[in-house]
C-alpha cells in the first residue's frame, strides 16, 4: 500500500505544493543561468539577444520543470514506503536516465537549438542529432536537478508528516479531554442522584405526598441534566435553574432550616460557567454547614465581574471547615476542581475557607458572555 493513501486529498491537490515549488525552484535557476550567460560568456553566446538567451536558459530551465511534474506523481503512486531507501534509491536511480531522455527528446521542440562551434563534417543536424547533444550535454545538469527534486519531495513530505502528527495529538488531547470531562461528569450525576433518592427514601415513611412531590423535582432535575448531558458549558442563568430545583428538593427535607439568598448582578447572567458546578457547591455547603446546625443555616450565592474574570461565591453561615481546604474534599469538591482543570487549565482558582462562622467556596474563572441563554441539545 502506497504512503499517502490515507489521505483524504485528492492526489492532485497533494502533489501541487511541491509541483509548484519544484517550478518556481526552476525558474529561479533559469533565471539564474540567462544572466550568467548573458553577463559572463567568452564565445560567441556574448552575442546572443537577451530574448534568445532567455529562451536557451530559462526555456530549458522551465522545462525541466515541467517534465519532472509526472515523476512526483509517480513518488507518490509507487507502492513503496518513503523509509525504504534501498528500494526507494533504486528506483531513483532508474526514473534519472528516463527523466533525462525525456527531456532530451522534448527540448528541440521548446528551444532552440544553437551550436557554439560548427559541427564536424558530413554531420546532419536532424532530430536525432538534437536528441544525442542535449542528451549528453545536460545529462550533468539533469541528474542534480533529479536528486535536488527527490530531496525536496522527501524534506516536504517530512514536513508534512510532522505538521499532520502535532494536529493529529492536539485532536487526540482534545478527546481525551472531553472524553475525562465526561467521566467526572458521569461520577458527580451518581453521587448526586444517591443523596437525593437517600433524601426521598427517608421521607416516605414520614410524608408521602411531599415523597411524591420530590420524586417530581427530581425527575424535573434529571431532566434538565439530560438537556445540557453534551455541554460543558452553560450560562450562569442556565446553572441556577438547574441549582434551584436542588435546593427545592433539600428544602423539603430541612424546610425552614434551609434559607438561601442570591446576589446575581445581572451582567453576570449570561456568563459562561461549567455545567453542574454548583450543585456539589450548595450540596457542600448544606452537608457539612446547614446541616450540622440546629437552627439550620444560610447560603449565600453571589457572583460579580472583575475585569476579565467572573467571581462566583456560595457562603454558608453553618459550621467551618474542620480539616484544611486541601483535605476537606470529597468526591463533589475534588470532581470540580478535577473539570475546572481540564475546561481552564491554570486560568482559574478555586477554594473553600473559613467565613465568619460557616465555610465560603470563591471560584475564579474567566468572564466569556454569551449571546444568548443556553438552548437545550443544542450544544
Amino acid at each position: 500500500m502506497s504512503n499517502f493513501s490515507n489521505s483524504e486529498k485528492p492526489l492532485w491537490r497533494r502533489i501541487a505544493a511541491p509541483g509548484a515549488f519544484i517550478l518556481l525552484a526552476w525558474t529561479f535557476f533559469g533565471l539564474l543561468a540567462s544572466f550568467l550567460m548573458f553577463v559572463n560568456t567568452d564565445d560567441e553566446r556574448k552575442m546572443y539577444p537577451l530574448s534568445l538567451v532567455l529562451q536557451l536558459s530559462l526555456g530549458n530551465n522551465l522545462l525541466k520543470g515541467v517534465v519532472l511534474l509526472p515523476f512526483i506523481w509517480i513518488f507518490y503512486k509507487v507502492p513503496i514506503p518513503l523509509t525504504d531507501w534501498k528500494r526507494r534509491s533504486a528506483l531513483y536511480f532508474f526514473l534519472l536516465p528516463v527523466f533525462a531522455a525525456i527531456h532530451a527528446a522534448v527540448r528541440p521542440f521548446v528551444v532552440p537549438f544553437v551550436l557554439t562551434s560548427p559541427p564536424m563534417p558530413g554531420i546532419q543536424i536532424n532530430y536525432a542529432f538534437k536528441f544525442e547533444v542535449a542528451l549528453r550535454s545536460f545529462f550533468v545538469d539533469n541528474t542534480w536537478g533529479f536528486f535536488s527534486a527527490v530531496l525536496g519531495f522527501h524534506l516536504w513530505h517530512y514536513a508534512r508528516q510532522v505538521r499532520e502528527r502535532s494536529l493529529n495529538e492536539i485532536k487526540l488531547e482534545a478527546r481525551l479531554a472531553s472524553a475525562e470531562l465526561q467521566i467526572l461528569k458521569m461520577q458527580l450525576h451518581p453521587h448526586f442522584l444517591f443523596n437525593t433518592l437517600n433524601t426521598i427514601y427517608n421521607l416516605v415513611p414520614i410524608n408521602t405526598r411531599e415523597a411524591q412531590g420530590m420524586i417530581t423535582r427530581l425527575s424535573n432535575l434529571l431532566r434538565l441534566s439530560l438537556d445540557h448531558v453534551a455541554t460543558e458549558t452553560v450560562t450562569l442563568r442556565d446553572e441556577l435553574v438547574f441549582v434551584m430545583e436542588y435546593i427545592q428538593i433539600e428544602k423539603v427535607r430541612f424546610e425552614e432550616r434551609l434559607r438561601i439568598e442570591q446576589d446575581l448582578p445581572a451582567e453576570t447572567l449570561l456568563a459562561e460557567v461549567p455545567n453542574m458546578i454548583l450543585q456539589p457547591l450548595i450540596e457542600n455547603a448544606i452537608r457539612h454547614g446547614v446541616s450540622k446546625k440546629a437552627a439550620g443555616g444560610t447560603i449565600r450565592i453571589s457572583s460579580r465581574r472583575e475585569g476579565g474574570r467572573l467571581l462566583i461565591l456560595v457562603t454558608d453561615d453553618g459550621v467551618p471547615p474542620a480539616l484544611p481546604p486541601s483535605k476537606n474534599a470529597g468526591i463533589g469538591l475534588a470532581n470540580t476542581r478535577a473539570r475546572l482543570t481540564r475546561l481552564y487549565g491554570q486560568d482559574f482558582s478555586f477554594g473553600l475557607e473559613p467565613c465568619g462562622q460557616g465555610t465560603q467556596v470563591r471560584l475564579d474563572i474567566p468572564f466569556k458572555v454569551r449571546s444568548s441563554s443556553s438552548t437545550p441539545g443544542k450544544h
